[in-house]
């Protein structure tokens, strides 16, 4: 940057440039740097803003991802819940189905005085 600037100064000074003529390659040369300075500036805020978006668009696919697996987990939930309620209540019909189907005799204790004979 020195180098470049010590041109700007000697090399209008060999051509017979003016005070005024340093000065305006001077300012040109400031007014350039600035518009180069406030174009990265706005390329990158324009990339920020692009991240901010992709980084907001990634949350609303998250949390729409996240209410979806909640929804699917309730499901499963109730259906657990409704498949141990309707177990409960088949199991005491089961249990007198059984008794039903056993004969009255295979349940009666045999006598020890009846076969010993």
């Amino acid at each position: 940057m020195l180098f470049a600037a010590t041109l700007i100064s000697t090399v209008p000074l060999a051509f017979g440039a003016t005070a005024q003529d340093i000065e305006h390659l001077r300012n040109g040369s400031f007014a350039q740097f600035q518009r180069e300075a406030s174009q990265r500036a706005d390329e990158q805020a324009r990339q920020n803003r692009e991240q901010m978006r992709q980084f907001a668009e990634q949350n609303r696919q998250q949390m729409k991802d996240m209410e979806a697996q909640m929804h699917r987990d309730q499901q499963a939930r109730e259906e657990a819940d409704n498949k141990a309620r309707l177990a409960a209540r088949e199991k005491p019909l089961e249990e007198e189905a059984m008794q039903a189907k056993v004969p009255a005799s295979s349940t009666e204790i045999p006598d020890d005085d009846a076969t010993a004979h």
